[in-house]
C-alpha cells in the first residue's frame, strides 16, 4: 500500500482513495476481487494447461516457505539440501509463466511469457552465484546451519567482541567449537600437501 502511495505521489495522481481511510483498506478489496473474479479461459484455449498454470504458481510459492527458517526449532521442513530445494522449488515459476503463455493459444501471450521468462532467469542467475560464498563458508546446504552461522555477528555484518575467528574461541550458534573447525582444516592442509609430495612430477 505504501508503495502505491509513493508511485502515485512521484506521478502526480491520486493513487488509492476510495476504500477505507485514505484508501487504506484496497488491498483488502483487490484481495476480494481476485478471489470472486471470473475466470475467463479463450475459446481455442487449452483449458487443462491454462487452468494449471496458476495452481503450480501458487503451489511453488508455497513450497518455498516451507525450508526456510523463521526461528529456532521454527523451520517446517528441515532437510539437508534446503537451499538447493529453495532454487529449484523457485525455477518451476518460469514453467508455470511458460503454461500461462502456450494455454492461451495466442502468439502475443507466447511472447510475453518468453519475456518474463528471460527476465526471471536473469534475476536467478545472479542470484544462485551470490548464494555460493554463504554456502562454502557455512559449508552446508542447510538454511538452518546457514542462519545458525550468523550467531556471531551484529547485523549480520560486525563481528561481536571476541570473535569465533581465532583458534580455540567457541561458536555462538554451531554444535561445534572452533578448535573443532581450525584442526579440521589444518588435517586437510597436510592431507593436500602429502598428497602433492607423493605425486610424481609431470
Amino acid at each position: 500500500m505504501l508503495e502505491r502511495k509513493i508511485l502515485a505521489r512521484i506521478q502526480n495522481r491520486l493513487g488509492p482513495n476510495r476504500v477505507g481511510p485514505f484508501g487504506l483498506l484496497q488491498p483488502v478489496a483487490d484481495g476480494i476481487k481476485m478471489l470472486i473474479k471470473e475466470d475467463i479461459v479463450p475459446t481455442r484455449a487449452d483449458k487443462v494447461v491454462h487452468f494449471l498454470a496458476p495452481i503450480l504458481i501458487a503451489a511453488t510459492a508455497i513450497l518455498a516457505l516451507g525450508v526456510i527458517p523463521y526461528g529456532r526449532n521454527m523451520t517446517p521442513f528441515t532437510i539437508d539440501g534446503g537451499i538447493l530445494f529453495f532454487f529449484a522449488i523457485g525455477s518451476t515459476t518460469e514453467l508455470s509463466v511458460f503454461m500461462a503463455g502456450w494455454g492461451s493459444n495466442n502468439k502475443f501471450s507466447m511472447l510475453g511469457a518468453m519475456r518474463a521468462i528471460a527476465q526471471m532467469v536473469s534475476y536467478e542467475l545472479p542470484l544462485i552465484i551470490t548464494v555460493l560464498p554463504v554456502v562454502m563458508v557455512v559449508g552446508s546446504l542447510t538454511p538452518d546451519a546457514i542462519v545458525a552461522a550468523q550467531g556471531g555477528y551484529s547485523f549480520a555484518v560486525h563481528p561481536h567482541t571476541g570473535s569465533s575467528l581465532r583458534p580455540g574461541a567457541r561458536w555462538r550458534s554451531f554444535s561445534f567449537s572452533s578448535r573443532d573447525w581450525w584442526s579440521r582444516t589444518a588435517r586437510l592442509s597436510m592431507c593436500r600437501k602429502a598428497s602433492r609430495r607423493s605425486s610424481p612430477a609431470i
